[in-house]
């Protein structure tokens, strides 16, 4: 006979097994019922985030095996807890093997976070080859004296880059030695751009040189563009050299105070943000500014046209730009849109002529598609169409084509796809390969046509 000891333990037993497969069953009802409810307020993730929608469901669909992954992607990101959870592997990635769990973000030595595209261009990863480099400095010589005949500037600037800022806190498995001559986009732009007549501001040469000296922060710990001061020091470099270039007198701000704060903002935090975890990132503190501006009548306040990746921006939030500038346009990638507010629509021709200066700007993560368009677009526009404008279009059309045919085969899907082609034409690939080039250049030139038509 079983003792009554034997007898309770076994009931605890039972107990136990009872409590956990309870609490498995409820755990399997908490997100329903928090999705349905709301009981607990989650905080949102940030970033970028498309949160699949539930898809409608039709016999096609079904057949076809496309509804089931979709209705299935859609529950999980809709489900009660989801941003927590995602939040929790986060944590984990960071805490435990001191990743991210988005593959755009680095976390790099000593908790310094990077972008991998900054990594890339410091590296040389995504250079597009000195031909092409040198073609838009050419064509930029041409559109710049075009300009000049209109009383119009043309300024370059090179900002700088968090990892060329940084390469010491880059990680070693993606870190290689210094790049070779002339193997990344910044060395031959910043080479190209000494050599030739065209009016340029190496920000990153300059910031690079006085890191040492620096009395606060260029970038922060977590976050991958420049911060106030940083701004500050680019926006006060840019109106020196137009004052110089113009022989004007800007209203320059000068600053009034200059505080550093534990509490970073804007884009200080931006690839913190992006972490998505529960703890508060290592960092050390920002310096953030006032600014004294200065009301002079004799002093100009031209108009501006600034064609830049987002760096511009934070140039814009300081303020400072406005100050400078009477009337200014942001075409942030070289998106072009009216600055006239009773007449939207949008002239190429009328918007550059309207200007004093044009600004076009990149930080090392966005020189592979530097200056964005903006000089075949003007080169169209004001080049003289004479047998110097027929011989850079020929070799134009010969660099952009040899791109394209050695491109195809890196995109394995697009490969295969030209490769079948060929097959149902009954020609060779590589005349496939010529004919998608082409036809990739005449339709490039079509949308710059476009463009500047009005």
């Amino acid at each position: 006979m079983k003792t009554m000891e034997k007898v309770t333990e076994e009931k605890n037993k039972m107990g136990l097994k009872q409590l956990v497969l309870a609490l498995m069953v409820v755990s399997l009802f908490i997100p329903m019922v928090q999705k349905q409810f709301r009981l607990v307020n989650e905080k949102p993730l940030k970033g970028f985030f498309d949160i699949a929608a539930f898809p409608e469901f039709t016999l096609q669909s079904w057949n076809a095996g496309a509804y089931q992954p979709q209705m299935e992607k859609a529950i999980n990101e809709n489900a009660g807890f989801h941003d927590w959870l995602v939040k929790l592997q986060c944590q984990i990635n960071y805490s435990i093997f001191n990743i991210s769990k988005f593959q755009t973000v680095i976390v790099g030595k000593d908790g310094y976070l990077y972008d991998k595209a900054y990594i890339d261009g410091y590296t040389g990863k995504d250079f597009i080859g000195k031909e092409r480099i040198a073609l838009q400095v050419e064509k930029a010589e041409v559109v710049a004296r075009e300009l000049k005949k209109k009383n119009i500037t043309l300024l370059f600037a090179l900002a700088p880059g968090k990892a060329s800022y940084f390469p010491e806190h880059i990680p070693d498995a993606l870190k290689q030695q210094q790049p070779a001559a002339d193997s990344t986009n910044y060395q031959c732009y910043a080479r190209l751009l000494q050599l030739s007549e065209l009016n340029y501001i190496d920000l990153r040469s300059y910031f690079t040189s006085q890191k040492s000296k620096s009395k606060y922060p260029v970038y922060s710990q977590t976050g991958v563009h420049w911060g106030q001061y940083a701004c500050f020091v680019a926006i006060d470099t840019i109106a020196k050299r137009l004052e110089e270039l113009n022989h004007t007198r800007l209203n320059k701000p000068s600053i009034n105070s200059i505080e550093l704060r534990d509490t970073l903002i804007r884009t200080d935090n931006d690839e913190g943000d992006l972490m998505n975890v529960f703890s508060e990132l290592p960092h050390y503190k920002m310096g953030y500014l006032t600014y004294r501006y200065h009301r002079d009548t004799n002093q100009t306040k031209p108009n501006l046209l600034a064609i830049s990746d987002s760096y511009f921006s934070n140039m814009v939030a300081t303020g400072c730009i406005d100050s400078l500038f009477a009337n200014w346009s942001y075409w942030n990638y070289n998106k072009g849109v009216s600055s006239d507010k009773t007449d939207k629509t949008f002239s190429f021709k009328k918007e550059i002529e309207k200007r004093n200066a044009i600004l076009i700007m990149a930080t090392d993560a966005s020189l592979a598609a530097f200056p964005f368009g903006f000089i075949d677009e003007a080169y169209e526009q004001y080049a003289p169409h004479d047998s110097k404008y027929v011989k850079l279009k020929q070799k134009e059309f010969r660099i952009l084509i040899t791109e394209t045919i050695r491109t195809i085969p890196k995109n394995k899907e697009w490969e295969n796809q030209m490769i079948k082609n060929a097959e149902q034409k009954g020609i060779s690939p590589l005349d496939e390969f010529i004919g998608a080039a082409v036809w990739c250049y005449n339709e490039r030139e079509r949308l710059i046509k476009e463009k500047i038509a009005n």
